[in-house]
């Protein structure tokens, strides 16, 4: 494939997404105000499993569940670790720890070296530290800007898109795509 049918493609796709996102945030939320009402209603009414119906077809099973017995967690360590020294000091340990400002001295030192050896004042030969690893926060990537998905939707409509097999074959592109040439064509009205 060549740079410029890739680059249609990924421009084909985002106006896709742009059209699917819009729509998912408002399915999401009234999803959730629909999962909440019938939850209540499976409590209000005692139902603990249900057929989910389309007129005579099954869709579903809709199980309610109970909720599970609170569990006790940690939300405060320190104050945990003052009890546990009071009154049961036998099950106390101390963990040595590193510094956080040398921590972060030490990071950026072997950050900037490109490696995990470091020569300490003192010492004729780095050495290695162990427990760190260099590692990318990201790989290389590209973007792309300023798409005009009116055109992508025109593009798509008069068949210059036909090349791009994706979009042939991935569910649910055709319908954004003429959702989107469709919300284009009722702007321009």
């Amino acid at each position: 494939m060549t740079v410029q049918t890739l680059a249609v493609e990924e421009a084909a796709l985002a106006a896709i997404e742009e059209q699917i996102t819009a729509r998912l945030a408002a399915v999401r939320a009234r999803r959730t105000a629909v999962h909440t009402e019938l939850q209540k209603e499976l409590v209000s009414t005692g139902v603990k499993s249900a057929d989910v119906l389309a007129g005579t077809r099954k869709l579903a099973v809709v199980s309610r569940s109970e909720a599970p017995a609170p569990k006790a967690k940690v939300t405060d360590k320190a104050k945990l670790a003052r009890w546990a020294e009071k009154y049961v000091p036998h099950n106390v340990t101390v963990e040595p720890t590193l510094r956080p400002a040398y921590e972060k001295v030490l990071l950026r030192d072997l950050t900037m070296a490109g490696s995990t050896r470091i020569l300490l004042d003192g010492r004729s030969r780095p050495l290695t530290v162990p427990g760190v690893e260099l590692a990318s926060s990201r790989g290389a990537s590209h973007s792309m800007r300023g798409l005009d998905a009116a055109a992508v939707a025109e593009a798509w409509q008069v068949g210059a898109l036909d090349h791009v097999e994706s979009l042939s074959t991935l569910p649910g592109a055709a319908e954004a795509l003429h959702a989107l040439a469709t919300s284009v064509e009722g702007a321009v009205a």
